[in-house]
């Protein structure tokens, strides 16, 4: 059988008590908890940082879509270098130009 506990309760920090809170002291500076109270409780701060940081977020991705975009292009230029040109592409624009322009000339009203 268990035995009752009788309804004392100890008052007070224990040892354990303070060894966690000084961990959990840690733990906060640690985390920066301060610069993030900061941030709450100045909300005008914290929306000006979040501009900055989208606005640097966007000058990044249009930095690095150009230089992607640079590098498929010079690739590509590249390629089609090795297969001879475009003449194939050229033929088929013409075509398609050709093509246009026959329609635009058969349709009533022009």
């Amino acid at each position: 059988m268990k035995k009752k506990q009788t309804g004392k309760k100890k008052s007070g920090m224990g040892i354990e008590d303070l060894k966690l809170t000084q961990k959990l002291a840690a733990l906060f500076e640690a985390r920066n908890i301060e610069e993030y109270i900061d941030m709450r409780s100045r909300p005008l701060r914290l929306i000006y940082w979040n501009f900055i940081i989208g606005v640097s977020r966007g000058v990044g991705f249009l930095l690095g879509a150009t230089v992607l975009g640079a590098i498929l292009i010079a690739f590509g230029k590249h390629a089609l270098h090795k297969l001879g040109g475009m003449p194939w592409l050229g033929e088929k624009i013409a075509q398609a130009f050709l093509y246009i322009n026959e329609i635009v000339k058969n349709t009533p009203g022009n």
